[in-house]
């Protein structure tokens, strides 16, 4: 661990929350592309030297996207934690940070639905002010010249229809706790914030990165498709004609750098980082797309066809599941959390996101011209189980479907 001085080259100084997490970690090597730029990272752990070992691996499990050596002398990695006070830092080294950080990306959040209210408020909603309140010194300071929070389109909660990027609170009610405390923070940076000069990016559905298919997250999108694939359920409730906006993470990373360093009046605003309603897919394209895909990769397996199934048949489904096996208990209890994704009509708006690009619009791919891509890593990881390749996060070797 450095000393709190914190020396860095003239130039942009990030500070970066959830450098560990999916869009965190993709975007540590877009960031490090601009040479003028050195980034400070908050990291959880018990000791210095259990950060700087997390570090280590973070970089070196982005090694083939970025230069290692360079890296090293760019990259700072902070012990701390966005729910305590100070963010866990020394008073030394919060005074140090606020007076050489001159963008702040605060990315880390728990995505988890079924956290406790009280559990999720603590790190999306009290994590969210504690960032804040270093954005707010080091404005005073007079070196930080933007913060982006990173939020997600499903602040909407159970809304339908065209949700615009201005639109924040509108009555609408939450399906879990991770919806409702994102609202919550945005509400913080908005109404208790409006100095300082914050840019809220708001990501739907992020899956892996569209060229290699790497995710660190198999979760939302990719739990019915892991139960799809290993046969276990022949039931999802909603309609194969529900929207879905799926967008890759290194669509959402690239946006977010062009707008947050490359966008002139890009301040007090909110971004819809999505596919919006020309490119958004449906749920049913998902699942013929991955059905088709699975049952290529293993002809043998003969997987079921889904049906679609109403709220009350689901209800009926998680009381007969005592009788129905371990896999498909546990599928119903995880799927129940997904229900609502697959069943509300809703579109984002981009007029905002695609304003402020401009003629350098980077557009989101259509799900069918990435999605093998997602799958294929899937089943080279195992859906994330195979810890070494997960870690590793290196581009999988072409898969061949398995012979008869």
């Amino acid at each position: 661990m450095r000393d709190a001085k914190m020396r860095h080259p003239e130039g942009k100084v990030v500070f970066l929350t959830g450098a560990t997490g999916h869009v965190g970690r993709n975007l540590i090597p877009i960031l490090l592309a601009s040479k003028d730029t050195s980034l400070v990272l908050l990291i959880r752990g018990d000791s210095d030297a259990e950060v700087e070992g997390r570090l280590n691996e973070l970089l070196l499990s982005l090694a083939g996207t970025l230069d290692l050596s360079q890296a090293r002398r760019r990259v700072q990695a902070l012990r701390g934690d966005i729910t305590h006070h100070r963010l866990g830092l020394s008073e030394a080294r919060y005074e140090a940070l606020a007076g050489s950080v001159t963008h702040i990306i605060h990315s880390a959040a728990t995505v988890r639905f079924r956290n406790l209210l009280t559990e999720a408020r603590k790190i999306n909603v009290e994590g969210t002010k504690n960032v804040m309140a270093l954005a707010r010194l080091a404005w005073e300071r007079g070196r930080l010249e933007r913060v982006a929070h990173i939020s997600t389109a499903y602040v909407s909660g159970k809304r339908r229809g065209l949700i615009r990027e201005d639109d924040l609170d509108c009555g609408q009610g939450f399906s879990n706790t991770y919806e409702q405390t994102k609202f919550e923070a945005e509400v913080f940076v908005r109404q208790s914030c409006p100095d300082l000069p914050w840019v809220i990016f708001r990501p739907s559905i992020i899956v892996g990165d569209s060229r290699t298919g790497v995710t660190t997250a198999f979760n939302v999108l990719y739990i019915p498709l892991k139960y799809l694939a290993r046969g276990i359920v022949r039931f999802l409730p909603g309609s194969p004609d529900t929207p879905l906006d799926v967008v890759p993470v290194d669509f959402v990373c690239r946006a977010i750098n062009k707008i947050f360093f490359g966008a002139a009046e890009c301040r007090s605003q909110t971004f819809h980082l999505c596919a919006g309603p020309e490119m958004a897919t449906t749920v049913g394209e998902v699942l013929e797309l991955a059905l088709d895909f699975f049952q290529k990769m293993n002809p043998q397996a003969r997987l079921p066809r889904l049906r679609f199934i109403s709220k009350n048949w689901l209800k009926l489904l998680r009381f007969l599941a005592p009788f129905l096996g371990e896999p498909r208990q546990r599928a119903l209890r995880k799927l129940r959390w997904f229900a609502p994704h697959l069943g509300l009509v809703r579109f984002f708006d981009i007029s905002h996101t695609q304003n402020m690009m401009g003629e350098a619009a980077i557009g989101v791919p259509p799900f069918a011209a990435y999605y093998r891509s997602l799958l294929e890593y899937c089943l080279w990881t195992n859906w994330g189980e195979d810890s070494r390749r997960s870690v590793l996060g290196q581009r999988l070797p072409h898969l061949a479907p398995q012979a008869n």
